[in-house]
């Protein structure tokens, strides 16, 4: 009989082990605090339950990815309750709110993907449900942006001063306060890169030139462009195409490129030649194009200065 007994006791504290740790294994993941670093929290997938959902479950963004939402079948269509009877949006009323603004939509045609923390917190009197906007790998989720959604606002997390913002006070996206008319006029080369090195194209005898024209219909100025384009490199090499076209694109020159807001791609479709290009300040213009040397391809980026 007491061998019995001690069996049972046995079999509940394995049951009281177990439990705890799959509590801590699921316990959210606090913000990160200022001056931690620029590079937010990234979770595992293997710890977590709110990563291994059917994607099926979850709520379709405008690429194509899916939202990823935890797995909590009580929560309310509309909002969610806390102990203390405090409302919070749910998740999917949070995402929406979200995917209705300019910014958040911008990042999503980017790739990126909603994560619900599972945090909740009071931002200035508003009871809030935390979202992170991040990327999705295929073994963990890297936390970027944070956002705090209430029923009536959205508020974005400042990681330098450690403090949330109201959407609409933070700094709009770098580039798009410029336009395709910006580039209208004449642009001349003053440096090139390749492969990390910077070079003045002076110095190494390179000479080029893009010319952007506005396209007229009947006298009537459109927001169409044509752009002419001529180099000359350091062997003599010359290139001069005529009335490329040129095509606006919703994203990034390359990583880390000042505009984070569009692009263009110049096409000469009889040469079969393109090249691409983003404004970066009023007078400063970058241009990206490939090539082949000695049986290798590469990139290289260019400078240009209105003239």
């Amino acid at each position: 009989m007491k061998q019995c007994w001690i069996g049972i006791l046995l079999a509940l504290l394995l049951i009281f082990s177990l439990t705890a740790c799959k509590d801590a294994n699921n316990a959210a993941q606090p913000l990160p605090t200022a001056g931690s670093g620029g590079k937010l929290p990234e979770i595992s997938k293997t710890e977590t339950g709110d990563m291994n959902r059917d994607s099926s479950e979850s709520s379709a963004v405008p690429d194509g990815k899916p939202d990823m939402i935890p797995p909590s079948d009580k929560e309310a269509a509309t909002v969610s309750v806390s102990g203390s009877g405090a409302e919070y949006p749910a998740s999917e009323q949070a995402f929406e709110r979200l995917r209705e603004t300019e910014i958040v939509r911008y990042y999503l045609e980017l790739g990126m993907v909603m994560l619900d923390t599972g945090l909740q917190e009071t931002v200035n009197g508003q009871n809030c449900r935390i979202i992170s906007l991040g990327t999705d790998h295929e073994t963990h989720f890297v936390q970027e942006i944070y956002y705090a959604v209430s029923c009536d606002t959205i508020y974005t997390y400042d990681q330098i001063n450690d403090e949330w913002l109201e959407l609409g006070s933070e700094p709009s996206i770098p580039g798009a306060e410029f336009a395709m008319s910006d580039l209208e006029g004449s642009w001349q080369i003053v440096e090139g890169e390749v492969e990390g090195w910077r070079y003045s194209a002076a110095d190494e005898g390179i000479v080029s030139t893009l010319c952007f024209t506005r396209i007229y219909d009947s006298n009537i100025p459109t927001t169409d462009l044509t752009a002419d384009f001529d180099r000359m490199d350091e062997n003599g090499n010359e290139a001069h195409e005529r009335n490329m076209e040129v095509k606006f694109l919703d994203e990034l020159l390359y990583y880390g490129c000042p505009n984070e807001a569009w692009s263009v791609q110049l096409l000469c479709e009889e040469e079969g030649v393109s090249y691409f290009v983003a404004i970066t300040d009023p007078d400063t213009l970058e241009l990206y194009f490939s090539f082949e040397k000695n049986g290798n391809s590469g990139a290289s980026l260019a400078y240009y200065r209105r003239i």
